[in-house]
């Protein structure tokens, strides 16, 4: 059997949920948070596949014509997302006001951080268009997808970036950032794609991964280690154990008298009690 990565983080979150979403399929209703995540990472993946093509147009060197030539190329991007995806806002009841300023302050942030590293090539390199791109240590692509019978994982990798002979894969979260870190369930997931691109590119170093929290606009690095790589098969033989069975797992555990923090957002909440 060869299941998602996804699988593996929902698992170390809590086995219950797995067992109703993926044993009994129960089919619940998306809730705004997760909506405009998926709005979001659209956005994100749009971004990371024309931003090659924008750089071949720069036709000049000056901060301000860069920034707005990204700036502008976001905001269409953004427009065209919520437009496509009306009626998914609608079903929410997500204000598309607050959502399109949230949305333009984010990615105008981004095309200032991307313009500015951009501007600093040109200056350097006295160079423009699809010269520029020579100079840009790091090639990525978007939305990869590896499968692995051996390591019996498969995933949609949001990113994979190349530098030299390195290979990193990144991961693009929305939602909450830990103040050092990362969530334990991002860890399990980034450790399974730097094992799957190990096997993949047999001939690049993949020692580690990065998880991009895109509210914070900041990185963490996750580093492979024998430790994370017996995790990871250890939570991945229980899932698939779960999978085959129709034994539900525990509930968690409830803290100081009440329900436990994971499960009062959970779409499962009340399914989950009443059992």
């Amino acid at each position: 059997m060869i299941i998602a990565v996804t699988l593996l983080s929902e698992y170390q979150y809590c086995p219950r949920k797995v067992y109703y979403s993926r044993v009994l399929r129960i089919k619940v209703e998306p809730t705004q948070a997760l909506v405009k995540g998926k709005l979001r990472h659209k956005i994100e993946e749009e971004i990371s596949i024309r931003s090659n093509f924008l750089i071949t147009t720069i036709n000049r060197g000056e901060l301000d014509f860069i920034y707005e030539l990204f700036r502008k190329d976001y905001l269409s991007l953004i427009k065209r997302t919520i437009i496509n995806n009306m009626k998914l806002i609608k079903n929410v009841a997500l204000d598309i006001e607050e959502l399109t300023n949230d949305f333009i302050k984010t990615f105008s942030d981004m095309a200032k951080q991307v313009s500015e590293s951009i501007h600093e090539i040109i200056l350097k390199h006295k160079v423009l268009g699809k010269d520029i791109l020579k100079y840009i240590e790091t090639e990525q692509t978007a939305e990869s997808f590896i499968e692995s019978k051996e390591l019996q994982l498969r995933g949609i990798i949001d990113a994979i970036e190349f530098i030299d002979d390195k290979v990193i894969p990144v991961e693009l979260k929305t939602g909450s950032m830990p103040k050092q870190g990362v969530w334990p369930s991002h860890k399990l997931q980034v450790g399974c794609y730097i094992l799957l691109c190990r096997e993949k590119y047999e001939d690049k170093k993949v020692d580690y991964g990065i998880v991009r929290y895109l509210d914070f606009g900041e990185e963490r690095e996750i580093n492979m280690n024998p430790y994370l790589r017996e995790e990871i098969f250890a939570v991945r033989d229980k899932v698939i154990e779960l999978l085959q069975s129709n034994n539900i797992p525990e509930r968690l555990p409830a803290k100081q008298g009440s329900i436990n923090n994971r499960c009062i957002h959970c779409l499962y909440k009340k399914k989950c009690y009443a059992d």
